[in-house]
């Protein structure tokens, strides 16, 4: 993997205006799009409905499907702590609890660019043995970057110690 970039925050977002308002926040800038897409998912650990509206806001001119939704609450329903497992500081032993400031890295990778209009950027969870990708889809007519695909960031980790009767 190159070209790391790293996004620091001090407060996870209580509203859409917020996640939009965060100082890297750029539609024209993809990772920062991966970014609010990671927010989202951390969200949705303590308010569904918000993440949800955060996710429809960087989707674009396609919104969320009840596919998707049904995706996501099988997903996270059970393992509310998933994506606090990409931020800074968590780890299974301290039941992925993320250093503040809240800190994300987004890595780009060798085909990271193999499809016009569309990148893919990469997260490390503490929780896997390899980065996961997140795949953003590019609107040409106004060169703004919009969540696309999301699967893998959501795949299974290891639970937290808290929660592993064997740990």
């Amino acid at each position: 993997m190159t070209n790391d970039r790293i996004f620091t925050f001090e407060k996870i977002p209580s509203s859409v205006e917020e996640l939009k308002s965060l100082s890297f926040f750029n539609q024209k800038d993809y990772a920062s799009v991966a970014v609010a897409a990671m927010i989202a998912f951390k969200v949705y650990a303590t308010n569904k409905n918000l993440a949800l509206e955060m996710l429809n806001s960087i989707k674009g001119p396609q919104q969320l499907t009840t596919y998707d939704i049904s995706f996501l609450n099988d997903r996270l329903r059970d393992k509310l702590y998933l994506a606090d497992s990409y931020f800074q500081g968590a780890s299974v032993a301290n039941g992925y609890t993320p250093d503040s400031p809240y800190t994300l890295a987004i890595k780009e990778g060798a085909y990271s660019h193999v499809e016009d209009g569309y990148v893919v950027v990469y997260l490390q969870s503490s929780g896997a043995d390899s980065a996961r990708g997140i795949k953003l889809r590019l609107k040409p007519s106004t060169g703004e970057w919009f969540l696309w695909g999301y699967s893998s960031i959501l795949s299974g980790i290891r639970i937290p110690a808290t929660l592993n009767d064997w740990a």
